[in-house]
């Protein structure tokens, strides 16, 4: 009865067999798309992990100076201290200290130039230079409150938030710039972040690109970073290489349109309690305020002002004729 149902119908046994065939293939390619998309999905939710190193300052002065590297090159292994002596939590007062004190940063880079003169017209120039860096160290705080700074148009700006107690320090190096950012009022303020703007070339320790630097970083420690982009306010982005040990967490910042990369060395802790630190709305400064904009939104104009003439001449009379 089958055959002859099928036979009237164009259709024979073979035919169905095929039939059934293509429909369970087209359902398991289906079911495997299905599968493949959703672990796609599920990778995308999973939070983005950083390696962890046993100590990012065993390796830190070979990393970022070469194998000669010198002694003010070296992070510290002493808990929560970090380059050349500063601590986690310091004041701003107390990171001037490091380089201006007596026998401190600035002290340790002119006496040996000053041990190679005698006394006279250059050591007086030299000395000179040593105190002018010194002097000029405050010049170099900024403070985040209710005022646009000039590192708003940099790479920067993601670096830092307005209205929430946060500040930096700016510190000219002989061949980068170095930033200290704080949070709190002096002299209760703390230091929990510095930014390194470190040149590329092929002569330096880092390499001549960012992708030089992020090799370097992961045959220092011996594990490739995580590498990922990072969105600026203004919609830039630029890519970061991170890894982290129990205490500092270390990014590269690519900035190779400017022949730089960042370094930059935070303290985990602080990195930790962003969400609570940053409670401030971090409204734009350069926005109008709102009462500003309702005001002037049509226009302002002074009632006391005299009404100014029309642009139209008003219409002539006509004169009737005298009979």
């Amino acid at each position: 009865m089958t055959n002859i149902s099928l036979k009237r119908w164009g259709v024979n046994r073979g035919g169905v067999q095929m039939s059934l065939v293509s429909a369970l293939l087209l359902a398991t390619v289906a079911a495997n798309a299905e599968k493949t998309a959703a672990k796609a999905a599920n990778k995308g939710s999973e939070p983005e992990v950083v390696p962890t190193v046993v100590s990012i300052a065993q390796r830190f002065a070979t990393f970022r100076c070469g194998v000669d590297a010198p002694k003010s090159c070296a992070m510290s292994t002493r808990p929560g201290t970090v380059l050349e002596g500063f601590k986690w939590g310091s004041s701003r007062r107390d990171v001037v200290n490091v380089y201006a004190a007596p026998d401190g940063i600035y002290d340790r880079e002119f006496n040996p130039l000053l041990a190679k003169v005698a006394p006279g017209m250059v050591m007086q120039e030299l000395e000179l230079a040593r105190e002018n860096k010194k002097s000029a160290l405050d010049q170099g705080f900024i403070e985040f409150a209710d005022h646009p700074t000039g590192l708003d148009a940099s790479p920067l700006r993601s670096e830092y938030t307005y209205r929430n107690g946060e500040s930096a320090l700016i510190v000219p190096e002989r061949d980068a710039r170095r930033l200290f950012f704080f949070f709190g009022k002096a002299p209760n303020d703390h230091f929990w972040k510095v930014y390194e703007e470190l040149p590329l070339s092929e002569k330096t320790a880092l390499g001549a690109s960012f992708r030089d630097a992020v090799k370097r970083l992961e045959v220092a420690y011996g594990v490739p970073p995580l590498v990922r982009r990072a969105e600026g306010a203004e919609g830039e982005s630029w890519a970061t290489a991170e890894i982290q040990d129990a205490r500092v967490h270390l990014r590269l910042v690519d900035r190779s349109r400017e022949k730089i990369v960042g370094l930059v060395l935070e303290d985990r802790q602080t990195l930790a309690s962003l969400p609570k630190l940053r409670n401030a709305s971090g409204d734009d400064p350069f926005a109008i305020d709102p009462a500003v904009n309702a005001v002037t939104r049509g226009g302002i104009s002074d009632p006391n002002a005299e009404k100014a003439p029309s642009a139209t001449p008003p219409a002539r009379k006509s004169l009737k004729k005298k009979k």
